[in-house]
């Protein structure tokens, strides 16, 4: 009878337990010297082979293997990217929250602190707005930090250096509400919101040099992230 590559190696296994002397007996001896270890034989390509062809019929008779093994890779992965971020995020903790200059909503002396990335054309973004405001109504000791990321385009980014122009005027929130609450974001609806908000023209011809830090505005230092 041929013995199978799997039988072969649960023989191998029998063998070797079957072969090792009790703990008590198994005492080192002075004078004693250990034969080399056997090497272990290669699989042959016929041995290969038929041990591929268990492997594959394994598997298409429990399919729901691979979907495991594939479901646990994924939370692998996801687990190690949470990490990163977790790791980014405290690395650039004295920027996110600490940076003079950056516009928040809510409590200027927080116990807690939360950093909003956003793009004014981002519809999710607009849709969260109105819950973050409730946020900070509901906590009176929660500072949201709010910081552009306009990726969407050329309309986002004008908006965006918008607002940040608007800080120098002392009008950042009520302008970025109104971007926020706005769904035509074309440049001359822009200008035409900042207007509406008592914003100066002049605004718009400072917009390709760094945004001006608001008069005498600094967030404190952030007890908690």
């Amino acid at each position: 009878m041929r013995l199978t590559p799997a039988s072969l190696l649960l023989l191998a296994f029998l063998s070797a337990a079957h072969a090792q002397p009790p703990a008590a007996s198994r005492a080192p001896q002075a004078s004693a010297q250990q034969p080399p270890a056997a090497a272990a034989r290669p699989l042959s390509p016929a041995d290969k082979a038929q041990f591929e062809a268990l492997i594959r019929d394994y598997l298409l008779r429990n399919p729901s293997v691979i979907r495991d093994a594939i479901m646990a890779l994924q939370e692998q992965e996801r687990a190690a990217a949470a990490e990163r971020a977790t790791k980014a995020a405290r690395a650039s903790r004295a920027d996110l929250f600490d940076a003079p200059g950056l516009q928040f909503m809510g409590s200027a002396t927080p116990d807690m602190n939360l950093a909003i990335f956003f793009d004014y054309r981002c519809g999710y973004c607009k849709q969260v707005a109105p819950s973050l405001e409730k946020l900070v109504e509901n906590d009176p000791k929660l500072r949201i930090v709010l910081l552009e990321l306009p990726v969407l385009g050329p309309d986002s980014q004008f908006a965006a250096k918008a607002a940040l122009a608007a800080r120098a005027h002392g009008k950042y929130l009520p302008f970025h509400k109104a971007l926020m609450a706005s769904r035509d974001l074309k440049e001359s609806n822009v200008r035409q919101m900042a207007r509406d908000q008592g914003l100066p023209d002049t605004i718009f011809s400072q917009l390709d040099s760094p945004p001006s830090p608001p008069p005498s505005k600094k967030p404190p230092p952030s007890p908690n992230a």
